[in-house]
């Protein structure tokens, strides 16, 4: 990971630098979007060298197979998300469009999840699918 920026705020839910030392991909959705993204080869080596995830990471995956229709899954619909476990935020990723460097690249953005419905939600995707899709076509 790579941090781009933070911004300080006094609010309850805050851009924080946490994730930015994280190594396993499993605890936020933007990790989860790489490791869809990534070529077999490449996901099976990480895999390989974290483990699977543990109930804490990611609820619900019991075995490689689980794991595997989960990742599918993301990469199908072009979107990863996950909500924190006191419902507070969502952290959304989507896959960087047209990127051909080798190696996966996807981006995202956490918001609170009371504003995270509706058209404002429909609105956040549409941003972040375009600014992911012009970040491709500026790195070609």
């Amino acid at each position: 990971y790579h941090h781009l920026f933070m911004v300080d705020s006094n609010q309850t839910v805050k851009v924080n630098d946490v994730i930015f030392g994280e190594k396993k991909f499993y605890r936020n959705a933007t990790g989860r979007m790489l490791l869809a993204s990534a070529d077999e080869k490449l996901r099976t080596k990480i895999i390989a060298g974290i483990g699977l995830p543990d109930e804490k990471d990611w609820r619900g995956i019991k075995d490689s197979g689980v794991l595997k229709a989960e990742l599918d899954k993301i990469r199908r619909d072009g979107i990863s998300r996950k909500d924190t476990d006191d419902g507070q935020a969502v952290f959304i990723a989507v896959p960087v469009a047209n990127w051909t460097g080798g190696m996966p690249l996807a981006i995202g953005v956490s918001i609170p999840a009371f504003r995270f419905t509706g058209e404002h939600k429909a609105k956040v995707i549409s941003v972040l699918t375009g600014i992911a899709r012009q970040l491709g076509e500026n790195l070609k």
